[in-house]
């Protein structure tokens, strides 16, 4: 497992924050921390903000001037969200991204700082399908 003592696999608990994971990941840039922070969005509702004029539509953003992204939030306090928002779990949000011809990547934003960690379509396919084997069950 991770040596990082005050990690726990669950979300819930006294681990660390989607927070401090967030920004764990995005200042070490290593496979293990951002592993930890995906394995601590498992389950997790995360939030983006909604074009106010078709609340279907979410805005789509440049992430480092050349991959087209959308945003989820960690919190729904973020100041940054707009009174319409509207609020997805970590796997949906996958799937989301997988589903949008226009868009690359998406940006994992923590809400108490200006730490993200992007995630292209390449990795969240593999994140989902993995999502995806552990929810399986089988019945006989």
């Amino acid at each position: 497992m991770y040596d990082d003592e005050s990690y726990e696999d669950e979300p819930s608990g006294g681990g660390l924050t989607i927070e401090d994971l967030v920004g764990k990941a995005a200042e070490s840039k290593s496979e293990t921390d951002v592993d930890k922070l995906f394995a601590g969005l498992k389950g997790r509702e995360l939030f983006l903000k909604t074009n106010e004029e078709d609340k279907n539509q979410i805005p789509i953003v440049k992430v480092n001037g050349n991959l087209t992204a959308f945003i989820l939030y960690t919190s729904s306090e973020d100041e940054r969200l707009t009174t319409i928002y509207g609020g997805t779990i970590w796997e949906s949000a996958l799937n989301m991204l997988l589903n949008m011809n226009a868009v690359e990547g998406l940006m994992i934003q923590s809400s108490t700082s200006s730490a993200y960690v992007c995630v292209t379509k390449e990795k969240a396919k593999s994140l989902f399908l993995v999502s995806q084997r552990n929810s399986l069950s089988v019945t006989y």
